[in-house]
């Protein structure tokens, strides 16, 4: 990494590389990494957001958690993010990302998600969010003998498949394609959802959790972003995100605190 950090500036945090660069505004972990650049190719979106349902009739993660966190700090690749409950959301959460690899092959961002609750049942989802301008996107299911899927432009459509997405980013006639590939730990998933807003943007989400949890207990669910630039030298985007699925299979959690 070459001693490159984090950098909090308020509610704000930067990431700055040679070749990756990305910003968090801490009031709003639903919207995830923004002003994204990948060897100073821009990319259009925001990736690897965090909602949560508390799991408590008539809250949705819809209602955004426009609120400060009551603690964030970074730690080298390492940003985190803690958010009390409320009245509103009475579920407690810690978002941690780490951006490892930054001069590699591939740039690889993880999201761990810490949750917590003062009540004494709930059953609270972890929704995982990305939106990116894109060329074409596809779902990889995890069986290499099962086929990729692809929406139709317009369409919601609901994966429930182990596998990884693979989107493609637009780019200049004169530079090589830029991929983005996201997947969860097997063990966290639950459904894929991915819209389409027109042939150029894709929306996607992930929903893992949705157990039962009571006071005192703490769930740790994972996600998983990458960057890739295609070029001759490079091996395929395809076979980078499934070599990325099988390690993220085997890990496990880090601490979050």
């Amino acid at each position: 990494m070459n001693g490159t950090t984090w950098q909090i500036n308020g509610n704000k945090a930067e990431f700055s590389g040679e070749s990756f660069s990305a910003g968090v505004d801490l009031t709003r972990p639903d919207l995830g990494l923004q002003n994204i650049s990948q060897r100073r190719s821009a990319i259009q979106g925001h990736v690897l957001g965090v909602a949560i349902e508390s799991g408590v009739a008539g809250r949705t993660a819809d209602e955004k958690h426009n609120e400060a966190p009551t603690e964030a700090y970074a730690r080298g690749n390492e940003l985190v993010a803690t958010y009390a409950p409320t009245v509103d959301h009475p579920v407690g959460f810690q978002v941690y990302w780490e951006v490892q690899n930054e001069d590699g092959e591939a740039v690889v961002v993880d999201v761990t998600v810490s949750v917590q609750t003062p009540l004494l049942e709930t059953y609270p989802k972890v929704l995982v969010r990305s939106t990116v301008d894109c060329v074409d996107c596809k779902f990889h299911p995890s069986n290499a003998s099962d086929e990729e899927q692809a929406p139709a432009a317009g369409e919601e459509w609901i994966v429930l498949q182990r596998g990884f997405s693979l989107v493609e980013l637009p780019s200049a006639e004169d530079e090589n394609s830029v991929f983005y590939a996201e997947m969860v730990h097997p063990t966290d998933f639950l459904d894929w959802r991915q819209s389409s807003a027109g042939d150029a943007e894709s929306r996607t989400q992930w929903r893992m959790c949705d157990h039962f949890m009571e006071k005192g207990v703490i769930r740790r669910l994972r996600a998983r972003a990458l960057f890739t630039i295609s070029t001759l030298e490079n091996r395929a985007p395809y076979s980078i995100a499934k070599q990325e699925l099988q390690e993220l299979a085997t890990e496990q959690p880090p601490l979050t605190t």
